[in-house]
């Protein structure tokens, strides 16, 4: 049977999204509106290039050009909790317009190029693969409160934050209250080329950069 046509609901559920891998070896998922209880994981189906479920008043899902687009309805409240999955195969830029809350992302076996959350982040984690021989940038704006990012042992990491931190673990470091603009880095220890640069801005609270 063939897969349902980009952006269309899956046949008998309209709360199911899906469409066709093709040829992506790069693809872009853009939440325009925000982004609340959201878990994203890798795709099961090879061919799919992802499955997005939601609960409630369903969001907008339109596929073009390799970009997954998700919109929810104008309004905090219409911000429903859902699943999205992402093809392993594919190369993933994951950009989140209008804050994230609640996301919690298992990118293990998921490359990405890049992730970019405007609007801040609040009870956020992220489980990160390896960046191979890329630096992957990590940029939340507007400031983060308990976010937890994950990144495999030995992969090099720059951390900056503006606007100083309060409860900041940077793998072994653990610091209580930093006012100004921070600058940590730690060196690879795999022997890898690849590295994350993760931006914070206008502050961090309870924030924990570390290794798995």
């Amino acid at each position: 049977m063939p897969p349902p046509s980009a952006g269309e609901p899956a046949a008998g559920r309209e709360d199911l999204h899906t469409a066709s891998r093709g040829d992506h070896a790069e693809a872009t998922l853009d939440f325009t509106r925000g982004a609340s209880e959201i878990r994203i994981d890798p795709e099961q189906t090879p061919d799919r290039l992802f499955t997005a479920c939601f609960t409630g008043r369903q969001p907008a899902v339109s596929v073009a050009r390799g970009t997954v687009s998700i919109r929810y309805p104008m309004g905090l409240s219409f911000r429903t909790g859902g699943e999205v999955s992402l093809n392993p195969d594919v190369t993933w830029a994951i950009r989140i317009q209008g804050g994230a809350d609640g996301l919690h992302a298992d990118l293990t076996r998921v490359g990405l190029s890049m992730i970019d959350i405007d609007g801040g982040a609040s009870q956020v984690s992220l489980r990160l693969s390896s960046p191979g021989d890329a630096t992957v940038p990590i940029r939340i704006g507007g400031g983060a409160s308990r976010v937890t990012i994950h990144r495999p042992t030995g992969v090099a990491t720059r951390l900056n934050v503006s606007k100083g931190a309060a409860d900041l673990t940077f793998d072994e470091q653990r610091f209580g209250a930093i006012g100004g603009e921070i600058q940590l880095e730690s060196p690879p220890t795999a022997g890898g080329t690849g590295r994350y640069d993760i931006t914070i801005g206008s502050g961090a609270s309870h924030l924990t950069v570390a290794t798995t």
